[in-house]
């Protein structure tokens, strides 16, 4: 599991790797307005020595799964996306804390503070506009999106993993099938692929192509566990990649462009 820059097995994971893809994971609002739920949450048990049951629940259901993630020490890889079922309460613990923090500062008597209500609604459209603007720019890998603390994806690339399913491949995939023949005309050229891509890219190339693990004719891959980099004497003939950031290659062998 690529974490952080560092190469770890899934059981030796250190006890960041569930809170720092929550950060590097979520937009920085979404945090900041979770934790003023939080807040909100044990002020009023400390004042009241109760809590409404249905935000209980909501709070509940983010701790103790965090904590279970925190203690046990689970093997966990690919991001996110085995804990995913901790999101959904963390964004209703973000709504809680905008609509209660806006409340509760527009309850006040001085002028300042119900400024601040309006500030805190503006700074959360503003973020989550740019948000969309991220989401429109990484399409369709959406996914992949990575928080500006991280510098987006970007910042995270070679850090993180970021296109982890190989999305890309199909992308490449279909620009094999349409190009291929400007580089050869084999009635059966052939083709190797990132492990992890095989079963995405065989229906979307032309039936005629055979595989070839030595020397095939073409190649794709992508930057997970650098597959990218194998085949290091072909030329690159197609990148798919998103905001400037390789996602998929497709490679050709030397043999190929020399006898053109």
């Amino acid at each position: 599991v690529l974490f952080d820059g560092v190469e770890y097995a899934a059981t030796q994971l250190p006890a960041s790797y569930v809170p720092t893809w929550l950060m590097i994971g979520s937009p920085p609002m979404l945090l900041l307005l979770a934790l003023v739920g939080a807040g909100i949450i044990v002020a009023e048990v400390a004042r009241r020595r109760r809590i409404n049951p249905a935000v209980a629940t909501v709070a509940l259901a983010f701790v103790i799964p965090l904590a279970s993630l925190l203690l046990l020490h689970p093997v966990l890889y690919d991001t996110l996306r085995q804990f995913l079922y901790i999101i959904p309460p963390l964004v209703l613990l973000a709504a809680y804390g905008l609509v209660r923090g806006v409340r509760l500062l527009l309850r006040q008597p001085r002028p300042g503070l119900r400024w601040m209500a309006a500030g805190l609604l503006a700074l959360t459209i503003i973020s989550y506009a740019q948000v969309v603007v991220d989401m429109a720019a990484l399409s369709p890998y959406e996914y992949s999106y990575f928080s500006p603390l991280v510098g987006g994806l970007r910042g995270a690339v070679g850090r993180y993993d970021t296109d982890y399913y190989g999305t890309c491949s199909s992308a490449a995939a279909e620009w094999l099938s349409q190009n291929y023949r400007r580089y050869t005309s084999a009635s059966a050229p052939t083709l190797d692929t990132a492990p992890l891509l095989q079963i995405a890219v065989s229906p979307l190339v032309p039936t005629s192509f055979r595989r070839d693990a030595t020397h095939p004719d073409f190649y794709i891959g992508f930057t997970r566990d650098q597959t990218d980099q194998l085949y290091p004497t072909y030329q690159v003939a197609h990148v798919v990649a998103v905001e400037g950031t390789t996602l998929c290659v497709v490679k050709i062998n030397p043999a190929l462009t020399q006898s053109g």
